[in-house]
């Protein structure tokens, strides 16, 4: 075994402490010194472990000064190999192309044969869709991290990160976020993931419940729906006027298309709009439905 993968292993070992270079030197007999420098900044630059400004843990004599210290990454220790993440990586790439290059032929050459843009559709869609795949899986990946560093070891419940129910939540989270332009969502399907995960996890809905709902609604939906909560914390029972009792939870940018987003959110079968024969009702009043309001109870769970 090579030094770079003694540094990986010995990492893995440790986590979620770290180790600096001197330490991690003395520990695995690696000389001289600057070899375990050079090793660990070419980890770093190719985000194979997260190195920063902190302290070691053998407290060594320099450890009060923060020297740079080594640590694994958490989501790849999540991993059965390192050569997954990249794997992941590559698919996503492959993935991507592979989805514009099974079009018909004739569908492509009517790409190509579009006034002025046709090539570069083409382009974009065989070349640069492979950048903004990639990318959204990362984007993903980085958020799943960070939320998976919020929580204490001790509280990850990691048989089921063993089971295909995890599986297919990751894989869920994954698809979603290749077709999510909008980041903040993609940061949504990462705290599901993560919540997921939680020992003391009692969902009220299903992560792959959520992860669908979450899919199917803009970024000013859920702004929307957070609102509502909002309203609903105030005391209200229900939404009146469209969305107008909501006014002053949003920004005024969203007032004017409010009903547009009410109604999608109605037909996310989060929302059920009151019927019936009531004496001067004029309609635009709303309730939410059982799903609704099991969704407004994973966020006030501060899970979301």
């Amino acid at each position: 075994m090579n030094n770079k993968k003694i540094i990986l292993e010995k990492l893995k070992e440790i986590r979620p402490q770290g180790l600096c270079d001197d330490c991690l030197a003395e520990l695995l007999n690696i000389f001289p010194r600057q070899q375990t420098n050079r090793i660990c900044n070419e980890l770093a630059e190719k985000d194979d472990i997260s190195r920063r400004k902190d302290c070691c843990m053998r407290k060594c004599e320099k450890a009060s000064q923060h020297k740079y210290v080594n640590f694994a990454k958490e989501f790849q220790n999540r991993l059965e190999s390192d050569g997954q993440l990249a794997e992941i990586n590559k698919q996503a790439k492959m993935e991507s192309i592979k989805i514009y290059n099974d079009l018909p032929l004739w569908i492509r050459t009517a790409f190509r044969n579009i006034p002025y843009i046709g090539t570069n559709i083409d382009y974009v869609m065989s070349q640069k869709g492979m950048k903004f795949y990639k990318n959204r899986i990362e984007i993903f990946l980085d958020n799943l991290a960070t939320e998976i560093e919020r929580l204490d070891e001790s509280k990850i419940n990691k048989e089921f990160i063993q089971t295909e129910e995890f599986f297919e939540i990751i894989r869920q989270a994954i698809e979603y976020s290749t077709k999510a332009i909008d980041n903040e969502k993609i940061l949504e399907y990462a705290k599901i993931v993560r919540s997921s995960v939680e020992i003391d996890f009692v969902p009220v809905m299903s992560p792959s419940e959520m992860l669908y709902v979450f899919s199917g609604m803009s970024k000013e939906q859920v702004i929307v729906l957070r609102a509502i909560n909002m309203a609903i914390k105030n005391g209200a029972t229900e939404i009146q006027g469209y969305g107008k009792s909501i006014e002053a939870f949003i920004s005024i940018e969203l007032h004017s298309d409010l009903m547009f987003h009410i109604k999608r959110i109605e037909s996310a079968g989060l929302l059920t709009e009151k019927t019936g024969a009531i004496l001067s009702y004029s309609g635009g009043s709303y309730t939410l439905t059982p799903t609704g309001r099991k969704l407004l109870d994973y966020i006030n769970d501060n899970r979301l």
